[in-house]
């Protein structure tokens, strides 16, 4: 196991510890599919095979979490599982909603959801995955879009009420939109932030094109610039 824990994770890991201890004593807990070592725990998010084991991540928390995280466990099996600290935890978005990973050859990279900012995108390098960078500290499609609404002037289209793609002049309509708010987003950034932008955009463009399908949300269309 990769000795990089920190101060935090090693609380973490003992408190998970204790609290799989304790489970031990509920007969109605699982015991061959995996469950969360505490709090609640939602949809598994980003599996993948990384440096000989397998990274199931989750949407979890600690009991008095108010928003989810990404927990995280490990296995060199899929049935034996050991519990790992929270891989990606909110801020600055409010909440780490679901997501995927996407495995390169010296990095794993995680696309998901970031309450009340937009789509996010968090890379790790290491042996076991402990630590996150989020790319930009913000997101790389920002949410709601600041120029394209219905009609009324009232609703947001593409971001958080895009819905999916269909065909037809409104699904044409929703690809414009998304299209001149990535333009209006790279307008606002700079040099060095732009070049971090286009790596992900890359890694998110042959990631969608592995995973091609017609139900992407619209706001993915940025990725297209």
């Amino acid at each position: 196991m990769d000795q990089s824990f920190n101060e935090h994770d090693k609380e973490v890991m003992t408190r998970l510890a204790a609290s799989r201890q304790e489970l031990k004593k509920n007969p109605y807990r699982p015991l061959y599919h995996f469950a969360a070592a505490e709090g609640a725990m939602n949809d598994p998010n980003g599996l993948c095979f990384w440096k000989g084991k397998w990274h199931l991540f989750f949407q979890g928390g600690s009991p008095e979490a108010t928003q989810p995280s990404w927990g995280h466990a490990v296995s060199t099996d899929l049935i034996h599982w050991q519990d790992l600290p929270y891989a990606i935890e909110p801020g600055p978005e409010l909440a780490s909603y679901s997501g995927a990973t996407w495995v390169e050859e010296d990095r794993v990279i995680a696309m998901y959801h970031g309450v009340n900012l937009g789509n996010m995108i968090a890379v790790s390098g290491e042996t076991d995955l402990i630590h996150w960078e989020k790319l930009t500290n913000n997101a790389v499609i920002a949410q709601p879009c600041p120029f394209f609404t219905t009609t009324n002037g009232t609703e947001t289209i593409c971001g958080q009420k895009a819905g999916v793609l269909r065909s037809g002049p409104e699904a044409e309509m929703r690809k414009s939109s998304v299209l001149t708010c990535g333009k209006w987003v790279r307008s606002t950034l700079d040099a060095s932030t732009l070049l971090q932008l286009d790596a992900a955009r890359e890694t998110c463009r042959r990631f969608f094109e592995f995973f091609s399908h017609k139900s992407i949300v619209c706001n993915l269309n940025f990725f297209k610039l």
